[in-house]
Protein backbone atom coordinates (compact mmCIF):
# COMPACT_ATOMS: atom_id res chain seq x y z
CA UNK A 1 0.00 0.00 0.00
CA UNK A 2 2.84 2.15 1.12
CA UNK A 3 4.48 1.38 -2.06
CA UNK A 4 1.42 2.35 -4.72
CA UNK A 5 0.90 5.71 -2.84
CA UNK A 6 4.96 6.59 -3.09
CA UNK A 7 4.59 5.77 -6.76
CA UNK A 8 1.31 7.70 -7.21
CA UNK A 9 3.09 10.57 -5.21
CA UNK A 10 6.03 10.62 -7.64
CA UNK A 11 3.81 10.09 -10.51
CA UNK A 12 1.59 13.36 -10.03
CA UNK A 13 5.02 15.34 -8.87
CA UNK A 14 6.48 14.63 -12.32
CA UNK A 15 3.23 15.44 -14.58
CA UNK A 16 3.45 18.79 -12.00
CA UNK A 17 6.79 19.24 -12.84
CA UNK A 18 6.46 18.86 -16.76
CA UNK A 19 3.34 20.60 -16.90
CA UNK A 20 5.07 23.89 -15.12
CA UNK A 21 8.64 23.51 -17.86
CA UNK A 22 5.55 23.50 -20.89
CA UNK A 23 3.13 26.03 -19.72
CA UNK A 24 6.42 28.81 -19.13
CA UNK A 25 5.76 32.14 -21.47
CA UNK A 26 7.93 32.71 -24.11
CA UNK A 27 9.82 36.35 -23.60
CA UNK A 28 7.71 39.02 -24.78
CA UNK A 29 10.87 41.89 -24.82
CA UNK A 30 12.43 43.43 -27.28
CA UNK A 31 15.15 45.13 -26.30
CA UNK A 32 18.74 45.87 -27.16
CA UNK A 33 20.33 45.83 -24.39
CA UNK A 34 24.45 46.20 -25.25
CA UNK A 35 26.11 47.35 -28.22
CA UNK A 36 29.96 46.64 -29.74
CA UNK A 37 31.94 47.69 -32.52
CA UNK A 38 35.19 46.73 -33.57
CA UNK A 39 38.26 48.97 -33.53
CA UNK A 40 39.14 51.36 -30.86
CA UNK A 41 37.18 54.37 -32.03
CA UNK A 42 34.25 54.94 -29.45
CA UNK A 43 34.99 57.73 -27.70
CA UNK A 44 32.82 57.04 -24.62
CA UNK A 45 30.05 54.13 -24.13
CA UNK A 46 27.49 53.68 -26.76
CA UNK A 47 24.20 56.06 -25.71
CA UNK A 48 21.07 52.89 -25.58
CA UNK A 49 17.37 54.29 -25.31
CA UNK A 50 13.96 53.50 -25.88
CA UNK A 51 14.48 53.28 -29.72
CA UNK A 52 17.75 54.50 -30.24
CA UNK A 53 21.42 53.60 -30.22
CA UNK A 54 23.89 56.25 -30.23
CA UNK A 55 27.77 55.83 -31.52
CA UNK A 56 29.93 58.48 -30.85
CA UNK A 57 32.69 57.86 -33.04
CA UNK A 58 36.38 59.34 -33.73
CA UNK A 59 37.01 61.80 -36.82
CA UNK A 60 38.75 58.61 -38.63
CA UNK A 61 36.24 56.43 -38.45
CA UNK A 62 35.17 54.49 -41.75
CA UNK A 63 31.19 54.88 -41.15
CA UNK A 64 31.05 52.94 -44.40
CA UNK A 65 32.08 49.92 -43.51
CA UNK A 66 30.52 49.31 -39.69
CA UNK A 67 29.32 46.28 -38.23
CA UNK A 68 28.04 46.80 -34.78
CA UNK A 69 26.91 43.81 -32.56
CA UNK A 70 24.41 43.77 -30.73
CA UNK A 71 22.73 41.42 -27.38
CA UNK A 72 19.48 41.43 -26.62
CA UNK A 73 16.64 40.69 -24.54
CA UNK A 74 16.75 36.57 -23.80
CA UNK A 75 15.09 34.73 -27.24
CA UNK A 76 14.83 37.68 -29.31
CA UNK A 77 16.18 38.35 -32.81
CA UNK A 78 17.62 41.26 -34.60
CA UNK A 79 16.83 42.02 -38.29
CA UNK A 80 19.93 42.77 -40.35
CA UNK A 81 21.29 40.06 -37.73
CA UNK A 82 23.96 41.56 -35.69
CA UNK A 83 27.50 42.10 -37.35
CA UNK A 84 26.09 43.17 -40.43
CA UNK A 85 28.11 44.99 -42.53
CA UNK A 86 25.97 48.34 -43.05
CA UNK A 87 26.89 52.54 -44.66
CA UNK A 88 26.61 54.49 -41.70
CA UNK A 89 27.05 57.69 -42.92
CA UNK A 90 23.18 57.95 -43.06
CA UNK A 91 21.28 56.45 -39.83
CA UNK A 92 20.16 52.64 -39.91
CA UNK A 93 17.20 50.63 -38.77
CA UNK A 94 16.91 47.54 -36.67
CA UNK A 95 14.24 45.70 -36.31
CA UNK A 96 13.78 43.63 -32.81
CA UNK A 97 11.34 41.03 -32.76
CA UNK A 98 10.64 39.02 -29.20
CA UNK A 99 11.17 35.55 -28.52
CA UNK A 100 7.15 35.56 -28.64
CA UNK A 101 6.92 36.63 -31.80
CA UNK A 102 4.30 39.13 -30.91
CA UNK A 103 6.41 42.06 -30.18
CA UNK A 104 8.48 44.23 -32.38
CA UNK A 105 10.60 47.01 -31.73
CA UNK A 106 12.62 49.81 -34.42
CA UNK A 107 15.78 50.67 -33.30
CA UNK A 108 17.46 53.62 -35.44
CA UNK A 109 21.46 53.36 -34.90
CA UNK A 110 23.14 56.51 -35.80
CA UNK A 111 27.13 57.03 -35.46
CA UNK A 112 28.21 60.74 -34.99
CA UNK A 113 31.64 62.03 -35.54
CA UNK A 114 30.51 65.53 -35.10
CA UNK A 115 32.13 66.93 -32.16
CA UNK A 116 29.77 68.44 -29.41
CA UNK A 117 29.40 72.29 -29.64
CA UNK A 118 30.45 74.99 -27.20
CA UNK A 119 27.43 77.39 -28.14
CA UNK A 120 23.71 76.34 -26.82
CA UNK A 121 20.42 78.42 -27.41
CA UNK A 122 18.03 75.88 -26.10
CA UNK A 123 15.65 76.64 -29.58
CA UNK A 124 15.81 73.20 -30.61
CA UNK A 125 12.71 71.30 -28.40
CA UNK A 126 10.81 68.32 -29.61
CA UNK A 127 7.70 66.95 -27.51
CA UNK A 128 7.64 63.18 -26.22
CA UNK A 129 4.05 62.31 -26.30
CA UNK A 130 1.95 59.51 -24.10
CA UNK A 131 -0.90 58.74 -25.31
CA UNK A 132 -1.63 56.15 -22.76
CA UNK A 133 -1.06 57.89 -19.87
CA UNK A 134 -2.04 61.70 -21.45
CA UNK A 135 1.35 63.76 -20.83
CA UNK A 136 3.47 65.52 -22.53
CA UNK A 137 7.20 66.86 -21.98
CA UNK A 138 9.60 68.64 -23.87
CA UNK A 139 12.96 67.19 -24.97
CA UNK A 140 16.25 69.55 -25.99
CA UNK A 141 18.41 68.55 -28.80
CA UNK A 142 21.28 70.00 -30.68
CA UNK A 143 21.95 69.99 -34.37
CA UNK A 144 25.52 70.46 -35.74
CA UNK A 145 26.34 73.35 -38.55
CA UNK A 146 24.82 71.55 -41.44
CA UNK A 147 21.29 71.04 -39.45
CA UNK A 148 21.86 67.25 -38.66
CA UNK A 149 21.25 66.01 -35.33
CA UNK A 150 23.91 65.04 -32.67
CA UNK A 151 22.61 64.71 -29.26
CA UNK A 152 19.68 65.01 -27.17
CA UNK A 153 19.84 66.79 -23.82
CA UNK A 154 19.15 64.25 -20.77
CA UNK A 155 16.38 65.38 -17.95
CA UNK A 156 14.75 63.63 -15.19
CA UNK A 157 11.52 64.43 -17.47
CA UNK A 158 11.55 60.54 -18.33
CA UNK A 159 11.55 59.79 -14.19
CA UNK A 160 9.03 62.18 -13.52
CA UNK A 161 6.49 60.90 -15.57
CA UNK A 162 6.09 57.62 -13.85
CA UNK A 163 4.78 59.96 -10.87
CA UNK A 164 1.25 60.35 -12.47
CA UNK A 165 1.42 64.26 -11.77
CA UNK A 166 2.73 65.60 -15.40
CA UNK A 167 -0.24 66.34 -17.69
CA UNK A 168 -0.27 67.47 -21.41
CA UNK A 169 1.08 70.76 -20.78
CA UNK A 170 4.93 70.47 -20.63
CA UNK A 171 5.12 72.72 -18.38
CA UNK A 172 4.03 70.40 -15.78
CA UNK A 173 7.10 68.94 -16.02
CA UNK A 174 9.76 69.65 -13.54
CA UNK A 175 12.10 70.80 -17.28
CA UNK A 176 10.46 72.53 -20.01
CA UNK A 177 11.14 74.86 -22.49
CA UNK A 178 10.04 78.36 -21.85
CA UNK A 179 9.29 81.22 -24.45
CA UNK A 180 10.78 84.32 -22.14
CA UNK A 181 14.60 84.00 -22.17
CA UNK A 182 17.24 86.53 -22.56
CA UNK A 183 16.88 86.16 -26.46
CA UNK A 184 14.46 83.94 -27.99
CA UNK A 185 13.81 80.68 -25.88
CA UNK A 186 15.29 79.28 -22.64
CA UNK A 187 14.76 75.97 -20.43
CA UNK A 188 12.73 76.28 -17.18
CA UNK A 189 13.81 74.52 -14.09
CA UNK A 190 11.33 74.20 -11.41
CA UNK A 191 11.14 71.83 -8.56
CA UNK A 192 7.81 70.35 -8.74
CA UNK A 193 5.96 67.83 -6.52
CA UNK A 194 5.49 64.11 -7.34
CA UNK A 195 2.68 63.37 -5.22
CA UNK A 196 1.40 60.52 -4.04
CA UNK A 197 3.30 58.49 -5.42
CA UNK A 198 6.57 60.21 -4.54
CA UNK A 199 5.97 60.48 -1.18
CA UNK A 200 5.30 57.14 -0.51
CA UNK A 201 8.54 56.32 -2.15
CA UNK A 202 10.19 58.89 0.10
CA UNK A 203 10.88 61.58 -3.11
CA UNK A 204 8.11 64.03 -2.32
CA UNK A 205 9.71 66.42 -4.86
CA UNK A 206 11.81 66.49 -8.14
CA UNK A 207 14.17 69.02 -9.24
CA UNK A 208 14.46 70.53 -12.69
CA UNK A 209 17.80 69.68 -14.80
CA UNK A 210 19.10 69.26 -18.08
CA UNK A 211 22.58 67.60 -18.23
CA UNK A 212 24.54 65.78 -21.60
CA UNK A 213 24.15 62.08 -20.87
CA UNK A 214 21.78 59.56 -19.98
CA UNK A 215 19.18 58.96 -17.31
CA UNK A 216 18.53 55.75 -16.96
CA UNK A 217 14.37 55.49 -15.74
CA UNK A 218 15.67 51.54 -14.84
CA UNK A 219 17.56 53.10 -11.71
CA UNK A 220 15.49 56.11 -10.84
CA UNK A 221 13.09 54.02 -8.72
CA UNK A 222 15.03 51.96 -7.12
CA UNK A 223 18.99 53.47 -7.04
CA UNK A 224 18.48 57.88 -8.14
CA UNK A 225 21.98 58.11 -7.87
CA UNK A 226 22.47 55.74 -10.42
CA UNK A 227 19.86 57.23 -12.66
CA UNK A 228 21.54 60.00 -13.75
CA UNK A 229 24.80 58.98 -16.22
CA UNK A 230 26.86 62.47 -16.82
CA UNK A 231 28.83 63.86 -19.83
CA UNK A 232 30.03 63.32 -23.33
CA UNK A 233 33.38 63.22 -24.37
CA UNK A 234 34.65 66.89 -25.65
CA UNK A 235 37.90 67.77 -27.20
CA UNK A 236 38.61 70.63 -25.74
CA UNK A 237 39.52 72.09 -22.26
CA UNK A 238 36.70 74.61 -21.10
CA UNK A 239 38.36 77.93 -20.19
CA UNK A 240 34.90 80.04 -18.76
CA UNK A 241 31.17 79.01 -18.44
CA UNK A 242 29.06 82.04 -19.71
CA UNK A 243 25.18 82.39 -19.63
CA UNK A 244 22.56 84.39 -18.40
CA UNK A 245 19.85 83.14 -15.92
CA UNK A 246 17.09 84.03 -13.39
CA UNK A 247 16.54 82.77 -9.79
CA UNK A 248 13.20 82.85 -8.10
CA UNK A 249 13.01 81.24 -4.52
CA UNK A 250 9.88 78.99 -3.99
CA UNK A 251 6.47 80.70 -2.23
CA UNK A 252 7.18 78.53 0.89
CA UNK A 253 10.13 76.29 2.31
CA UNK A 254 9.62 72.28 3.08
CA UNK A 255 11.48 70.03 4.85
CA UNK A 256 12.89 66.12 3.20
CA UNK A 257 9.34 65.73 4.71
CA UNK A 258 7.19 67.63 2.98
CA UNK A 259 6.77 69.95 5.78
CA UNK A 260 6.24 73.85 5.50
CA UNK A 261 9.13 75.47 7.68
CA UNK A 262 7.66 79.19 9.41
CA UNK A 263 9.80 81.85 7.95
CA UNK A 264 12.36 79.61 6.34
CA UNK A 265 13.92 80.74 2.83
CA UNK A 266 15.48 79.44 0.07
CA UNK A 267 19.36 80.45 0.45
CA UNK A 268 20.65 79.18 -3.20
CA UNK A 269 20.68 82.07 -4.38
CA UNK A 270 22.59 83.89 -1.79
CA UNK A 271 25.15 81.13 -1.81
CA UNK A 272 25.34 81.53 -5.80
CA UNK A 273 26.01 85.63 -5.28
CA UNK A 274 28.22 84.81 -2.48
CA UNK A 275 30.35 83.12 -4.12
CA UNK A 276 30.66 84.56 -7.56
CA UNK A 277 29.66 88.35 -6.74
CA UNK A 278 30.23 89.22 -3.16
CA UNK A 279 33.88 87.74 -2.78
CA UNK A 280 34.71 89.07 -6.04
CA UNK A 281 33.98 92.50 -5.29
CA UNK A 282 35.48 92.41 -1.46
CA UNK A 283 38.64 90.85 -3.05
CA UNK A 284 39.10 94.39 -5.19
CA UNK A 285 39.13 96.56 -1.91
CA UNK A 286 40.20 93.82 0.78
CA UNK A 287 43.11 91.60 1.26
CA UNK A 288 42.95 88.12 2.92
CA UNK A 289 39.54 87.80 2.26
CA UNK A 290 37.70 84.93 4.29
CA UNK A 291 33.75 85.51 3.28
CA UNK A 292 31.11 82.86 5.40
CA UNK A 293 28.02 83.86 3.11
CA UNK A 294 25.99 82.41 6.34
CA UNK A 295 28.23 83.36 9.24
CA UNK A 296 27.91 86.23 11.33
CA UNK A 297 30.12 88.56 14.03
CA UNK A 298 30.02 86.83 17.76
CA UNK A 299 27.77 88.28 20.27
CA UNK A 300 29.72 88.22 22.77
CA UNK A 301 32.26 90.62 20.38
CA UNK A 302 29.31 93.04 19.89
CA UNK A 303 28.10 93.39 23.68
CA UNK A 304 31.81 94.40 24.77
CA UNK A 305 31.85 97.00 21.84
CA UNK A 306 30.45 99.87 23.77
CA UNK A 307 27.98 100.56 21.25
CA UNK A 308 24.86 101.88 23.02
CA UNK A 309 22.00 99.88 21.68
CA UNK A 310 18.33 101.62 23.31
CA UNK A 311 17.06 98.33 24.18
CA UNK A 312 18.37 95.27 25.54
CA UNK A 313 19.35 92.20 23.54
CA UNK A 314 20.62 88.64 24.48
CA UNK A 315 20.77 86.82 21.28
CA UNK A 316 22.34 87.92 17.59
CA UNK A 317 21.97 86.52 14.47
CA UNK A 318 23.75 87.23 10.82
CA UNK A 319 25.12 86.20 7.55
CA UNK A 320 28.07 87.68 5.03
CA UNK A 321 30.36 87.42 7.60
CA UNK A 322 33.94 89.06 6.37
CA UNK A 323 37.82 88.71 7.77
CA UNK A 324 40.00 90.65 5.96
CA UNK A 325 43.01 93.29 5.65
CA UNK A 326 42.68 96.88 4.57
CA UNK A 327 45.93 98.56 4.64
CA UNK A 328 47.30 96.65 7.32
CA UNK A 329 44.23 96.99 9.56
CA UNK A 330 42.51 93.63 10.38
CA UNK A 331 38.61 93.62 10.16
CA UNK A 332 35.76 92.14 10.13
CA UNK A 333 31.76 92.76 9.18
CA UNK A 334 28.72 90.99 8.91
CA UNK A 335 24.62 91.47 8.58
CA UNK A 336 23.43 91.38 12.30
CA UNK A 337 20.31 91.30 13.73
CA UNK A 338 20.13 91.45 17.46
CA UNK A 339 16.69 90.52 19.47
CA UNK A 340 15.37 89.89 23.41
CA UNK A 341 14.18 86.20 23.38
CA UNK A 342 12.57 85.06 26.57
CA UNK A 343 10.57 82.67 27.62
CA UNK A 344 6.77 84.02 29.24
CA UNK A 345 4.32 81.97 30.75
CA UNK A 346 0.96 82.07 29.27
CA UNK A 347 -1.31 81.67 32.88
CA UNK A 348 -4.65 81.46 30.38
CA UNK A 349 -3.03 78.22 28.37
CA UNK A 350 -0.57 77.27 31.25
CA UNK A 351 2.06 76.70 29.15
CA UNK A 352 5.88 78.81 28.50
CA UNK A 353 5.72 80.47 25.14
CA UNK A 354 9.24 82.03 23.37
CA UNK A 355 8.85 85.77 22.07
CA UNK A 356 11.89 87.04 20.28
CA UNK A 357 12.04 90.82 20.22
CA UNK A 358 13.90 92.15 17.04
CA UNK A 359 15.41 95.57 18.64
CA UNK A 360 18.33 95.93 15.65
CA UNK A 361 19.00 94.84 12.01
CA UNK A 362 21.61 96.37 9.68
CA UNK A 363 25.70 96.00 9.86
CA UNK A 364 28.43 95.86 11.87
CA UNK A 365 32.09 96.49 11.19
CA UNK A 366 35.02 95.96 13.59
CA UNK A 367 38.37 97.49 13.13
CA UNK A 368 41.48 96.75 14.95
CA UNK A 369 43.56 100.20 14.53
CA UNK A 370 46.68 99.01 15.68
CA UNK A 371 47.38 101.46 18.38
CA UNK A 372 45.85 102.42 21.98
CA UNK A 373 43.18 105.40 21.21
CA UNK A 374 43.06 108.69 23.29
CA UNK A 375 39.76 108.35 25.16
CA UNK A 376 36.90 106.09 24.43
CA UNK A 377 33.95 107.43 23.15
CA UNK A 378 31.01 106.41 21.78
CA UNK A 379 28.01 107.88 19.86
CA UNK A 380 24.64 107.21 19.06
CA UNK A 381 21.56 108.89 17.46
CA UNK A 382 19.22 111.07 19.80
CA UNK A 383 15.96 110.08 19.93
CA UNK A 384 12.86 112.77 19.98
CA UNK A 385 12.48 112.14 23.47
CA UNK A 386 16.46 112.91 24.37
CA UNK A 387 15.94 115.89 21.94
CA UNK A 388 13.23 117.28 24.38
CA UNK A 389 15.06 116.47 27.85
CA UNK A 390 18.35 117.46 29.09
CA UNK A 391 20.66 114.25 28.79
CA UNK A 392 23.81 113.36 29.76
CA UNK A 393 25.96 114.05 26.50
CA UNK A 394 28.83 116.02 25.59
CA UNK A 395 28.66 118.90 23.28
CA UNK A 396 30.79 119.52 20.15
CA UNK A 397 29.53 122.81 19.49
CA UNK A 398 28.51 121.65 16.27
CA UNK A 399 24.70 122.71 16.25
CA UNK A 400 23.74 119.83 13.56
CA UNK A 401 25.99 117.32 14.99
CA UNK A 402 24.96 117.80 19.11
CA UNK A 403 20.95 117.41 17.65
CA UNK A 404 21.66 114.13 15.82
CA UNK A 405 24.20 112.52 17.74
CA UNK A 406 24.53 111.74 21.34
CA UNK A 407 28.48 111.49 22.51
CA UNK A 408 29.75 109.64 26.10
CA UNK A 409 33.12 109.49 26.51
CA UNK A 410 35.43 108.54 29.71
CA UNK A 411 36.92 111.71 29.03
CA UNK A 412 35.58 114.76 28.27
CA UNK A 413 38.90 116.57 27.08
CA UNK A 414 40.40 114.27 25.15
CA UNK A 415 37.22 113.46 22.99
CA UNK A 416 37.94 115.80 20.96
CA UNK A 417 41.16 114.51 20.17
CA UNK A 418 38.67 111.90 18.14
CA UNK A 419 36.50 114.08 16.90
CA UNK A 420 37.46 116.66 15.85
CA UNK A 421 35.92 119.73 13.50
CA UNK A 422 36.81 117.58 10.08
CA UNK A 423 35.67 114.12 12.03
CA UNK A 424 32.73 115.63 13.17
CA UNK A 425 31.79 117.09 9.34
CA UNK A 426 33.13 113.44 8.01
CA UNK A 427 30.46 111.46 10.10
CA UNK A 428 27.48 113.70 9.89
CA UNK A 429 27.96 113.24 5.88
CA UNK A 430 28.53 109.54 6.50
CA UNK A 431 25.46 109.16 8.57
CA UNK A 432 22.94 110.68 5.91
CA UNK A 433 24.55 108.58 2.96
CA UNK A 434 24.74 105.27 5.00
CA UNK A 435 20.76 104.99 4.56
CA UNK A 436 20.30 104.05 8.14
CA UNK A 437 21.02 105.16 11.85
CA UNK A 438 24.39 105.05 12.61
CA UNK A 439 26.54 103.89 15.88
CA UNK A 440 29.86 104.58 16.46
CA UNK A 441 32.24 102.97 19.43
CA UNK A 442 35.94 103.77 20.02
CA UNK A 443 37.69 101.12 22.57
CA UNK A 444 40.98 102.79 24.25
CA UNK A 445 42.42 99.05 23.15
CA UNK A 446 42.18 100.44 19.81
CA UNK A 447 39.37 98.78 17.81
CA UNK A 448 36.44 100.19 16.39
CA UNK A 449 32.69 99.45 16.21
CA UNK A 450 30.67 100.64 13.47
CA UNK A 451 26.86 99.62 13.74
CA UNK A 452 24.71 100.83 10.74
CA UNK A 453 20.86 100.64 11.36
CA UNK A 454 19.39 99.92 8.14
CA UNK A 455 17.00 97.45 8.57
CA UNK A 456 18.21 95.74 5.67
CA UNK A 457 21.10 92.68 4.23
CA UNK A 458 23.78 94.45 3.10
CA UNK A 459 24.73 92.19 -0.02
CA UNK A 460 21.27 92.00 -1.20
CA UNK A 461 20.64 91.43 -5.27
CA UNK A 462 17.06 92.91 -4.37
CA UNK A 463 14.03 92.24 -7.12
CA UNK A 464 14.04 91.22 -11.19
CA UNK A 465 16.83 90.42 -13.14
CA UNK A 466 20.18 90.22 -12.08
CA UNK A 467 22.93 91.93 -13.60
CA UNK A 468 25.89 90.70 -12.22
CA UNK A 469 28.24 93.73 -13.44
CA UNK A 470 25.79 96.44 -11.79
CA UNK A 471 25.66 94.24 -8.70
CA UNK A 472 29.46 93.83 -8.07
CA UNK A 473 29.53 97.66 -8.77
CA UNK A 474 26.86 97.88 -5.95
CA UNK A 475 28.62 95.75 -3.64
CA UNK A 476 32.16 97.70 -3.96
CA UNK A 477 30.43 100.93 -3.32
CA UNK A 478 28.74 99.39 0.24
CA UNK A 479 32.05 98.22 1.83
CA UNK A 480 33.69 101.55 0.81
CA UNK A 481 31.53 103.41 2.90
CA UNK A 482 32.98 101.26 5.56
CA UNK A 483 36.73 101.67 4.53
CA UNK A 484 36.57 105.45 3.28
CA UNK A 485 35.82 105.89 7.17
CA UNK A 486 38.95 103.71 8.17
CA UNK A 487 40.88 106.53 5.52
CA UNK A 488 39.37 109.26 7.03
CA UNK A 489 40.44 107.58 11.24
CA UNK A 490 44.12 107.56 9.48
CA UNK A 491 44.48 110.89 8.61
CA UNK A 492 43.54 111.73 12.17
CA UNK A 493 46.86 112.14 14.25
CA UNK A 494 45.29 113.05 17.38
CA UNK A 495 43.03 110.28 17.74
CA UNK A 496 45.88 108.39 19.10
CA UNK A 497 47.99 108.37 22.22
Amino acid sequence: MIRVTYFIVCLLLGITLVSCIRDEALNAEADILTCTVSGDILKRDPIIENNKVVLMVTADADLTHQAPEFTLTPGATISPASGTERDFTTPQSYTVTSEDGNWKKEYQVTYIIAGISSEYHFENVKDYKSSLLKYVYNIFYENDSDGKWVMDWASGNTGFALTGAGTEDPASFPTSSYAEGKVGKCVKLETKSTGDFGSKLGMPIAAGNLFMGTFSLVNALTDPLKATMFGVPFEHIPTYLKGYYKYKAGEVYKDENGNIVKDKKDTVLKKQIGENLVKEALQEVLEDVIYEPFGKIGITQIQGSGVMIPLDYNCAEGNDHIKAVYKDLNMEFSDIILCQDENIYNEEMQVWENKKQEVFKGQWLICDLGRELSAQVSLFPRTVFQRLIRTDTIKTGNEVFDKHFTVRSDDGEKVFHILTPHMIEYILSAAEISGGKLYMSFLKEGKLHIAVESDCDFFEAGKGSIDADRLREKFTTQIRWFTDMIDELRLTDTLYR
